[in-house]
């Protein structure tokens, strides 16, 4: 799926109140979810909020979903680690969290 497509269709599937469940290629599920808390397409980002703990809400370029979804494939396989996509402390596990969700809810095995 194209890069736009696949932008689209998380305006599409993310509302408010959606529960995306932690998770990364290497570790799985982590047992903790994300809460969507706003979506903004005009602006290019989305919202989200950590549900557990206190307030912790990220906004989430259009430029670092582009930057993991281009790179997903491989991180999926194992060939590009975490470290060689987005530096530390970035929005990296909130974004593969996003794209593994999605591509539950639009049935395909690998997004590009």
């Amino acid at each position: 799926m194209a890069f736009k497509n696949t932008w689209d269709a998380l305006f599409e599937k993310l509302y408010l109140g959606v529960l995306i469940p932690k998770w990364s290629e290497h570790r799985g599920y982590f047992g903790v979810f994300y809460k969507i808390k706003e979506v903004k397409k005009g602006r290019e980002l989305i919202v989200i909020g950590v549900s557990t703990g206190p307030s912790q809400d990220r906004s989430i370029s259009k430029k670092h979903f582009r930057i993991v979804y281009d790179k997903w494939i491989g991180y999926r396989k194992g060939d590009i680690p975490a470290t060689q996509i987005l530096p530390k402390n970035s929005n990296f596990l909130y974004i593969v969290s996003i794209l593994k969700w999605l591509e539950g809810e639009i049935s395909v095995t690998a997004l590009p």
